[in-house]
């Protein structure tokens, strides 16, 4: 039948038919002008759009994207992750909150190819599908692909109906016959930047004809490149202020072990001017001591040490310092470190790194150095 019968044997307009055609939804060979569609055809159309229904149908249990990016920009901005580890939790976090397909393609180390780095699908089936096709295409790529064109422009592109002739023809022949269990009918590809400059590219596809991206699926994949960007130029960074906190919680309990009765806030300040290759960022500045008993405010004059973190933490975030404080006397945990707003001498900062550096006979936390 041609396509106007088949339209109305779909309960269907023209056009829905024809764009079914375009995307690869509905089966059709073309003769000549006109398309025409098998019986066949028509019955697995139908049974797709039922199989839709029913899994539209079922309730979503995932978490809301929005949310596991800010899970991410917390987890990136306090975790010592390697490039790696941060790269294939944006892989899985892309796929999973935006769907279906996601790969990350990163320049190589002479610039002038890409090559994909990380891939997933939130699919395990279709994931090794994704695995064998990416194994058996030429990966470094240097043509003029949708990446590599991503990538010169700096620009985002967003393909909601992917032309499946094109499809067909950049997929492995040997792997031709599984298009029909995953395809690639919508595309999404962003650029990566970090420093200003272009140095990969996220790519998303749609398994599936049906549910085509939208502007804010682009938003969203632009938002997760530019936390990657971000990260990866940030993680020397994070790395040291790990290091920082660790040497530095070494010194304060040292000091405090030597002459525990003296004026702690003047021991600590002459800490930070004799060790400043330890030190390194850290001053009187954005370090402090808190007390958290009472009989430790009493025990140790001149605690403070720079400005008091209940003054310099954004008001918002004030409950997640007085969380760890609260989980550190209680003896739950001995270091801890969150994301939250910190301004000190006018500069924002981004994490905080808490340690216990004394407890009391009783396990009870007693004193913590913070750093920001």
């Amino acid at each position: 039948m041609n396509l106007k019968e088949a339209a109305r044997a779909l309960g269907v307009h023209y056009q829905t038919a024809y764009r079914s055609v375009r995307s690869g939804e509905l089966g059709a060979v073309r003769v000549g002008t006109v398309y025409e569609v098998s019986e066949a055809s028509i019955a697995r159309f139908r049974s797709l759009r039922q199989a839709e229904r029913r899994v539209l149908a079922a309730p979503d249990d995932a978490t809301d994207g929005a949310q596991q990016h800010d899970s991410l920009v917390e987890v990136f901005a306090a975790l010592r992750l390697s490039p790696e580890a941060r790269i294939r939790a944006t892989a899985h976090h892309t796929a999973s909150s935006i769907g279906d397909t996601a790969v990350i393609w990163l320049a190589d180390a002479s610039g002038t190819a890409v090559e994909p780095v990380a891939w997933t699908n939130r699919c395990a089936a279709h994931d090794a599908i994704l695995s064998a096709a990416i194994q058996e295409s030429d990966s470094r790529s240097s043509s003029r692909t949708p990446v590599e064109w991503v990538m010169q422009t700096g620009r985002s592109l967003h393909v909601a109906f992917a032309d499946q002739a094109l499809v067909r023809n950049a997929t492995p022949p040997a792997l031709r016959c599984w298009l029909d269990v995953m395809g690639c009918h919508s595309i999404i590809v962003v650029p990566i930047r970090s420093a200003e400059q272009v140095i990969g590219a996220i790519w998303l596809s749609r398994d599936r004809a049906g549910a085509p991206y939208r502007p804010e699926d682009v938003a969203a994949a632009e938002a997760d490149a530019e936390l990657l960007g971000g990260t990866l130029a940030a993680s020397p960074a994070i790395a040291s202020a790990w290091r920082t906190r660790a040497e530095v919680q070494a010194l304060v309990q040292r000091e405090l072990d030597r002459e525990p009765n003296l004026d702690l806030g003047e021991r600590i300040r002459g800490v930070l001017e004799r060790r400043p290759d330890v030190c390194g960022v850290v001053d009187a500045s954005n370090m402090c001591i808190v007390a958290l008993t009472p009989e430790a405010r009493r025990s140790y004059p001149g605690l403070e040490v720079g400005a008091s973190f209940v003054e310099v933490v954004a008001e918002q975030h004030r409950g997640r310092v007085v969380d760890l404080f609260e989980r550190m006397t209680v003896g739950e945990i001995d270091y801890g470190c969150r994301r939250i707003v910190v301004t000190v001498a006018g500069v924002r900062q981004a994490t905080m790194h808490v340690a216990i550096v004394r407890r009391a006979n009783d396990a009870t936390g007693y004193l913590v150095i913070a750093l920001s």
